[in-house]
């Protein structure tokens, strides 16, 4: 995910800055490679000119304008107009009429981040949509950002997962489609079987097919034993009770569509049965 560059706002003193210290003047949507910008107009007037301009950040902080003109000969949807500035953070565009004599109605003109080409655009984002005339015209910009954790796409919520396996079987948990989880936290009750056999509960994560990782207690767990199972980021700071509490370390991750985490051991008896397992997480989308 593209970070945006930690721009001060020029209006603000340094006062301000010192109270605001995350507010940002930032650049708006990011182009990435192969996208660029897509003006098409829809015109009952069958002579007349729009020009396309705006602003640009490039990758290397410089600031750059492009201006692009689309000439209408003919009635119909005029498309023939893109400007390829990616990839850039966009600062703001401008659409307006040049030439030709253009009252209410008579034009419809919409501004889109495209990719793939010009004569078969696959639309990423509406920038800007309406009439324009001669005296009203499109625009876009003047962005204002908390950064940088405004670039996450959403306000997330937290949620539960709750599972009880049968007797012999481990928990697993798919992330959504359409979702992103950062993991939280989980907890569970472990009793094992009197098979003998040293257990070492954990948590893996695999990305739907292919395994990624796990992460497991430092302890065995015996036959015949009941055991509590915590996990957090941080957890060395938790104080194990009494040893029937035992902490496994949760990786600091944020888990994809199609994700899953679960528990494993090593070891882990037909008899064996996991009980209240929770696992908490947090939801981007």
């Amino acid at each position: 995910m593209a970070q945006y560059p930690m721009l001060y706002r020029a209006g603000l003193d340094r006062e301000s800055i010192e109270s605001y210290s995350q507010l940002v003047s930032a650049p708006g949507p990011y182009l990435e490679f192969g996208e660029f910008i897509y003006l098409e107009a829809t015109s009952t007037d069958a002579s007349a000119t729009l020009r396309l301009s705006g602003k640009f950040l490039s990758p290397d902080n410089e600031i750059r304008s492009f201006t692009e003109d689309m000439v209408i000969t003919g009635t119909g949807t005029q498309t023939a107009v893109t400007s390829r500035i990616g990839p850039c953070w966009l600062m703001g565009l401008s659409v307006r009429v040049v030439a030709g004599t253009i009252t209410d109605g008579e034009i419809v003109a919409s501004v889109h981040i495209a990719r793939a080409s010009a004569t078969n655009p696959v639309h990423v984002m509406t920038l800007a949509s309406g009439e324009v005339t001669n005296t009203r015209s499109l625009g876009l910009g003047a962005y204002t950002i908390r950064g940088p954790e405004a670039t996450l796409t959403t306000t997330p919520s937290v949620a539960t997962a709750t599972d009880t396996p049968a007797a012999g079987a481990q928990a697993a948990w798919t992330v959504t489609a359409g979702q992103y989880w950062q993991l939280l936290g989980f907890t569970g009750q472990l009793v094992a079987s009197g098979v003998a056999g040293n257990r070492r509960p954990g948590l893996y994560i695999t990305d739907g097919t292919n395994f990624l990782g796990a992460t497991y207690t430092e302890q065995n767990h015996t036959a015949g034993v009941t055991r509590i199972y915590s996990a957090f980021p941080n957890i060395e700071h938790f104080q194990v009770l009494a040893g029937t509490n035992l902490p496994i370390v949760l990786p600091n991750v944020i888990l994809g569509p199609g994700y899953v985490i679960g528990t494993t051991s090593p070891v882990f008896d037909a008899g064996d049965q996991w009980s209240a397992l929770r696992l908490f997480y947090r939801i981007y989308s």
